[in-house]
């Protein structure tokens, strides 16, 4: 499992990021990194780690337990995570701040794609009159 930071590493080492993105390598590899160091991969503490990196490891748990396809545990809703995730062991009140933030913008997605399931359910009804109970986009519908 630590591996994929690893590889992410020498991936993202061999493309070339514009001055605007020339940090995202860093930003990804410390994504698992914890402000008292027993993070991964390099063990780095609190003032090794800049804001981005606490962000995406914010958006990297949240990303973890709304997961349908993950083998290791089975999906939560958005309400459910955001309940579990100040619990998280690699968060910090730092990291907890960033989480309101996280859910407003979790839960405009998840209503723009269930908007988006609505109208391209309707769009194949309309051009065959027929659609299966989730919805043509395999997302389940309420």
């Amino acid at each position: 499992m630590q591996s994929h930071v690893e590889i992410t590493e020498r991936i993202l080492d061999k493309v070339h990021f514009n001055r605007y993105f020339a940090n995202s390598p860093i930003y990804a590899v410390q994504h698992h990194e914890c402000l008292n160091g027993k993070g991964y991969p390099k063990g780095l503490t609190a003032d090794d780690l800049s804001l981005e990196s606490r962000i995406i490891a914010v958006a990297d748990i949240c990303d973890a337990l709304l997961a349908a396809d993950r083998p290791y545990k089975k999906p939560m809703s958005a309400e459910q995570a955001f309940k579990a995730t100040p619990h998280d062991s690699r968060l910090t009140p730092l990291h907890i701040i960033c989480l309101p933030a996280f859910r407003h913008i979790t839960q405009i997605l998840l209503d723009l794609r269930q908007q988006a399931c609505v109208e391209f359910r309707q769009s194949d009804e309309n051009l065959d009159g027929a659609s299966d109970a989730q919805g043509s986009c395999g997302v389940a519908l309420k």
